[in-house]
């Protein structure tokens, strides 16, 4: 059963004050059908932990939005209007069944932060690439079996998240990446002859998480190139000091 009509229309009648929504755990299967009347309000929506299966196209039509929670629902799909909520800084989906994006994805420029973890992506979504002001990126507990080989020297995030997926191979462009600090491949199906020594010797990665891979820490350190990582671990380290 889910949530009474008066308390969602409480809410919404807030959100058209704050132009803050949060209609977390209301037990919801949709978008409340009054939600539109604050479409050109609200700047912040909220609605993780209900039982979404999937968005209308109304959504696109929020384009004051900047940040859209969705967590844990049960979330197979975007429409493909999504691509108009051009304000667009934070979109959390983890904890859905997601596979894909819609290409219209690429119009959001202004992303900031993205989380789907948990969910049932296979390919690396590559509309990320275009994100010119990306800070974070989520993509762990998915399906990704490979990187694209191309391209994703273009990702400007400074922390990307990967782990516990089943990437067998980095491709070499990732130490291309300026902006990336953090990189977390834990628990993949990574061989060391699949981990290019530039991400050591080249990039600016400063924090690498690979344990629960194919090879041991051991391996890793023997690297002549560890040595450079070390380094540039070192030094990020006692200048947060």
């Amino acid at each position: 059963m889910g949530a009474s009509s008066s308390a969602v229309a409480q809410r919404i009648d807030q959100a058209s004050r704050t132009g803050v929504c949060s209609l977390r755990d209301m037990k919801l299967e949709q978008l409340p059908e009054q939600l539109p009347v604050v479409k050109g309000t609200l700047r912040s929506l909220d609605m993780s932990m209900n039982r979404i299966l999937s968005l209308p196209p109304v959504i696109g039509e929020f384009t004051n939005l900047k940040s859209l929670v969705l967590t844990h629902n049960k979330l197979t799909e975007l429409p493909d209007t999504i691509g108009n909520l051009k304000r667009l800084e934070t979109l959390s989906l983890e904890h859905n069944q997601m596979m894909s994006f819609p290409d219209s994805c690429v119009n959001i420029k202004t992303l900031k932060s993205v989380n789907f973890s948990h969910n049932q992506i296979k390919h690396f979504p590559y509309f990320l690439c275009h994100m010119m002001k990306l800070d974070f990126v989520n993509l762990s507990d998915n399906s990704i079996e490979a990187l694209p080989n191309e391209g994703l020297e273009n990702l400007n995030v400074v922390e990307l998240n990967l782990n516990r997926n089943s990437i067998q191979i980095v491709p070499e462009c990732l130490a291309r990446c300026k902006r990336l600090k953090v990189l977390r491949l834990e628990e993949n199906n990574l061989q060391l002859m699949g981990f290019p020594v530039t991400i050591l010797s080249e990039s600016n990665i400063s924090l690498l998480c690979v344990d629960g891979n194919l090879f041991t820490k051991k391996d890793l350190e023997e690297l002549p190139q560890y040595d450079e990582y070390c380094r540039r671990y070192t030094a990020t380290k006692m200048k947060a000091e």
